[in-house]
């Protein structure tokens, strides 16, 4: 079902292409319902003939998240993904892949993930002369489209409001439907805190694990030494009282995300609890490498999330756990969201909370502007040689 917020969102970006644009971007917040308008106007333009192929791209090279683009995808448009006139591709497929841009709409989604030069899609795209700072020549010759989709995109957006880019683009932000929470909700609502070292007082942490009865608590922990040394508080602390410690990293799955994940570790003979039940006791989850833009994680038995980098970006920051609490279905309750006490300052993410550009997130400058490394600012393309 396309709700009212994104139909209208979806019926604004159409317009801008039957008026002559060649590049959008819709800009979302986290969990706001960005699918389903890209999905909206995949429907759109295939039903009037408008484009013949879609190809949805993604920098990201998490299988989870494939999958559930995939899903999403048949979902929305089941008969043309079925009649191969939707190919979902993510960083592992550009290698293989080859596009044919003729009538075609590409959408760039979590654009975020590529906007430095050099990255593989930049190049995958310059092969068809395609570049992301909205160049609309090679998409005039071959009446192709394009559409970025992101929750953060800021380089993107600084780009055109300091005119580091020659060409026109169509800004379409996605409005949040009724009953949307998000981070600015979180911040109103004093759920939005700064992380502590554990090592240092793990009492607190076990008063706010056992505050947390029956939830999971999903941490997010780097390979950095402040990091191990967190770890191995939080295990003490979880050792203490008992309380189950999973993993769900890039090299083992402990939890899954979704039922749908969870039926697929049944099908090869593995029984694992699932986010969308909730435990039978406070169980903590630590996360590497997963559950970051994009991906819809369940939030009614989450009891808090915790960002446990020391310094992150704010764009990082925004589409990591706190981002992934964002949106419309809770339980009784909403989580609490602790992040980086340095991301909690007036210039990063309090800036985002009211709805101007962070001074500092990937190829950003303090000054708002990029740093000459935005795919989406206006340079020489890439030589397709080098793809």
């Amino acid at each position: 079902m396309i709700h009212e917020n994104q139909a209208l969102a979806a019926a604004g970006i159409i317009n801008a292409y039957s008026h002559g644009v060649r590049f959008a971007l819709l800009n979302a917040r986290c969990q706001s319902g960005k699918t389903g308008t890209l999905q909206g106007v995949i429907q759109h333009m295939l039903r009037t003939a408008s484009i013949t192929h879609v190809y949805i791209l993604c920098g990201s090279s998490e299988t989870e998240l494939k999958k559930q683009a995939v899903e999403d995808t048949r979902h929305f448009n089941t008969a043309a993904y079925n009649a191969g006139r939707i190919d979902v591709l993510f960083h592992q497929d550009f290698h293989k892949s080859t596009l044919d841009i003729q009538d075609a709409l590409i959408i760039v989604d979590e654009s975020h993930m590529v906007q430095t030069q050099g990255q593989q899609l930049h190049l995958f795209l310059a092969k068809y002369g395609i570049t992301l700072d909205g160049n609309p020549a090679a998409l005039n010759e071959k009446n192709a489209y394009v559409l970025s989709v992101d929750a953060t995109p800021y380089s993107e957006i600084a780009a055109l409001v300091q005119g580091e880019t020659l060409y026109e683009k169509h800004v379409e932000e996605l409005k949040p439907g009724v009953g949307y929470f998000g981070l600015a909700d979180y911040e109103r609502e004093g759920k939005l805190l700064p992380t502590f070292r554990v090592s240092e007082d793990p009492a607190r942490f076990a008063d706010l694990l056992l505050a947390n009865p029956q939830k999971f608590v999903l941490v997010r922990l780097t390979q950095s030494e402040r990091n191990k040394t967190n770890e191995a508080a939080m295990r003490r602390v979880c050792k203490m009282h008992s309380i189950p410690v999973l993993l769900y990293t890039g090299e083992k799955t402990q939890v899954t995300v979704t039922r749908a994940e969870q039926k697929r570790y049944a099908r090869a003979g593995y029984r694992l609890p699932c986010l969308e039940d909730a435990p039978p006791t406070t169980t903590l989850v630590i996360v590497r490498g997963r559950l970051r833009a994009g991906k819809v994680v369940p939030k009614k038995h989450v009891g808090f999330v915790w960002e446990g980098a020391a310094k992150s970006k704010t764009d990082a920051l925004v589409q990591g756990l706190p981002g992934r609490m964002c949106g419309y279905e809770f339980g009784a309750t909403k989580p609490t969201l602790y992040v980086p006490p340095t991301g909690l300052v007036d210039d990063e993410l309090g800036l985002v909370l009211c709805g101007d550009l962070p001074k500092t997130a990937t190829n950003m400058r303090a000054s708002q502007t990029t740093n000459g490394k935005s795919v989406f600012s206006t340079s020489p393309p890439p030589s397709p040689e080098t793809a």
